[in-house]
């Protein structure tokens, strides 16, 4: 998977599978699902990404009980729902998501090209979630009772979007009072245990594997 090419529009299947998901876990196993509906939760935690069955829960509970909703962003938002929060990001703000195996990222705000590329991949993917999936793609809200589902009332009624990204560290994008970005939160990196610190300074080792949890190492405090 690491190698294949994907392209925008792939992002609809994507979707669809969290819908089947939560349709069949429904259809075949109720006595799991019953207590998610029944309980009532002080908030709802949504992935932006591809969870639908999430969704669906969410705004069931939102009809329900007003339950608050957060959706978070594991990775970069992606810009169809920057869209929906009208932060004012045109689709040439930033590099597309969707770019080949091999690509090095960099990319030309001054090149026609590689605007018109980001343009149309993001256009694709809105055209892809918002009419595929809201017209095709819903039977698992339709089990929980929730009708006329669309990305723009999910995302209309949330709290708050938390980003774990630092894309606009990269490029810079509009905020707003909604939209929580996650910082840095170590301010000074601990010392090793003798353990590792042997283990780290091995003049024998050939070199060092550094695990490091993230979207962005800052690897002074890794």
């Amino acid at each position: 998977m690491w190698t294949t090419v994907y392209t925008p529009e792939l992002v609809s299947k994507l979707f669809a599978l969290g819908d089947h998901a939560l349709t069949e876990s429904f259809d075949t196993h109720f006595d799991v699902i019953e207590p998610l509906l029944n309980t009532t939760w002080d908030v709802v935690v949504v992935d932006e990404l591809f969870s639908m069955g999430a969704y669906a829960l969410s705004m069931y509970h939102f009809e329900q009980k007003k339950t608050p909703l957060i959706i978070i962003s594991t990775t970069c938002v992606m810009q169809p729902f920057t869209w929906l929060l009208s932060l004012g990001r045109p689709g040439f703000s930033r590099p597309s998501m969707w770019f080949p195996y091999g690509y090095n990222l960099q990319y030309d705000v001054t090149d026609v090209w590689a605007r018109t590329q980001a343009v149309l991949d993001e256009s694709i993917a809105g055209l892809a979630t918002f009419h595929t999936i809201e017209n095709y793609h819903t039977e698992s809200f339709k089990r929980l009772g929730v009708k006329d589902f669309s990305f723009y009332k999910a995302w209309s009624r949330l709290s708050f979007n938390l980003h774990e990204d630092t894309m606009p560290m990269a490029y810079p994008a509009a905020q707003a009072p909604d939209v929580v970005n996650i910082g840095f939160h170590c301010g000074r990196s601990k010392e090793l245990d003798e353990e590792w610190l042997r283990f780290v300074e091995d003049p024998a080792s050939k070199g060092t594997i550094l695990i490091a949890f993230g979207t962005n190492v800052v690897w002074e405090y890794a």
